[in-house]
């Protein structure tokens, strides 16, 4: 207790100068540009090469029917999982699968999780990880990574609107190609 009252009389007697409070500004300063360069450093393109560009949406099922088969025949879609194990950013988008798991269950769609570093996947698999949703006549509905930004969360669930649109009736056909976020680029070169 006597350190305390020392320590409140020396300051109320100290007023901060010029000095002071030109390190607080730099000390601010530093760690705004840190918090930036890390940050930067997490965002990534999802397809930096541009495969994604020259693929339709029609391109896009067709290698994936050709590769991974067709839906089950009772199912209204199928969602498939693109993995990597090694891939960090498979930690952010959990909560993501999990929530579109949950609602694929429930809209009757078939769930397939294919590991890159296991299983064949098709050559427009640029970055993991990454989804993509075909509907009941195995047509595309989405292609493209779980979210964007540096930690890849839930706030834009894209993938979430475009399964509740194409029940009403409207099918965007998206291929997100320009996200910017925690992604791995595929280790393979990608022929198209």
């Amino acid at each position: 207790m006597h350190w305390l009252k020392q320590w409140k009389a020396s300051s109320s007697s100290t007023k901060p100068g010029v000095m002071h409070l030109a390190i607080v500004v730099l000390w601010l300063a530093g760690v705004g540009y840190a918090g930036y360069y890390f940050t930067a450093q997490r965002l990534v393109v999802f397809d930096p090469e541009r495969v994604l560009l020259s693929l339709s949406a029609q391109d896009i099922s067709s290698m994936a029917i050709a590769s991974l088969g067709t839906k089950n025949a009772q199912s209204k879609g199928v969602i498939y999982h693109f993995v990597d194990n090694e891939c960090r950013c498979n930690t952010y988008s959990e909560k993501h699968v999990k929530s579109l798991n949950k609602q694929a269950e429930s809209d009757l769609y078939d769930v397939v999780t294919i590991n890159l570093s296991l299983d064949n996947a098709p050559d427009f698999i640029t970055s993991t990880p990454a989804t993509l949703v075909l509907g009941e006549e195995n047509e595309l509905m989405y292609f493209g990574p779980y979210a964007q930004g540096a930690f890849c969360n839930q706030s834009t669930n894209t993938i979430g609107l475009v399964m509740k649109n194409y029940q009403q009736g409207f099918n965007a056909q998206l291929i997100n190609h320009q996200a910017q976020g925690c992604y791995c680029q595929r280790k393979q070169p990608l022929s198209t």
